[in-house]
């Protein structure tokens, strides 16, 4: 993903329009680069990172399915996935006003409003208008991070920590909004594989396949991606692992496959 340079309102650039008439003071444009797609996202706040590049690689939404994108922030992974899953439709929830209206930004500067949704909405039971049980998919990247004290409510700190909504939250939103048989796919830190497989299976989420994600092929894993489907029998398959690097600065064959094809 390429970063364009910072572009101040008042700036005369000689930028696509389409791009000026959405970014505010202080946001960035960065390349998605696939299908011409770009996210507008600010230094200053939260930034999308591999974690959401990833995910959005990992979830499957086929021709005519319904996915949910729960703490959706900027937007990005239904707008990656759009660009793979050209005939599913999407929608997004987001509790922070500032993070949900630059989601919708992002979807109508890609022209992507036909195809994605973007909702405020607390995934603590407030979905926002979405109907519970019409979903085929949801996917989620959620806060990692436990609170150990206090901790101020920035846009950052609510992206990173718990602090508005848990894993238990975030399993009972996925069971709520998704159809019998209907699958989650979701990323998380290695650290935190216990909560998320509790967390799961309490809501009648079944872990069905688990994939670690290692920086290096000798290295501990930092993250995975797992797949639940509700309703399902229990039995897990453990994947091949993702690594992230083959050697120090260059990337996996697989990794560039996922950023760049």
């Amino acid at each position: 993903m390429k970063r364009i340079p910072h572009i101040p309102l008042n700036a005369d650039y000689a930028l696509d329009p389409s791009v000026l008439d959405y970014i505010k003071n202080g946001e960035q444009v960065v390349d998605l680069d696939r299908n011409g797609l770009k996210l507008l996202q600010k230094p200053g706040g939260f930034c999308f990172g591999t974690d959401s590049v990833l995910l959005a690689a990992y979830a499957k939404a086929w021709r005519g399915e319904r996915v949910v994108d729960l703490c959706c922030g900027s937007g990005v992974v239904p707008i990656l996935m759009s660009a793979r899953y050209a005939g599913a439709c999407f929608y997004g929830v987001e509790i922070q006003d500032e993070m949900a209206d630059m989601a919708v930004r992002n979807v109508r500067m890609n022209g992507l409003g036909n195809r994605i949704s973007v909702v405020k909405g607390d995934i603590r039971g407030d979905y926002g208008g979405l109907v519970p049980g019409y979903f085929d998919v949801a996917t989620v990247n959620p806060p990692y991070m436990k609170v150990r004290g206090p901790l101020e409510h920035t846009e950052r700190n609510i992206a990173r920590h718990e602090l508005l909504c848990g894993m238990e939250d975030v399993a009972a939103a996925a069971a709520a909004l998704l159809k019998y048989g209907g699958k989650l796919f979701l990323v998380h830190r290695t650290e935190r594989l216990t909560d998320v497989l509790y967390a799961l299976r309490e809501r009648g989420l079944e872990p069905k396949t688990l994939r670690f994600v290692h920086p290096f092929a000798d290295k501990p894993s930092k993250l995975f991606l797992m797949t639940a489907i509700k309703g399902a029998s229990a039995g897990m398959l453990t994947e091949a692992p993702l690594i992230f690097y083959k050697e120090p600065g260059i990337t996996s064959d697989e990794i560039d496959s996922i950023y760049y094809k």
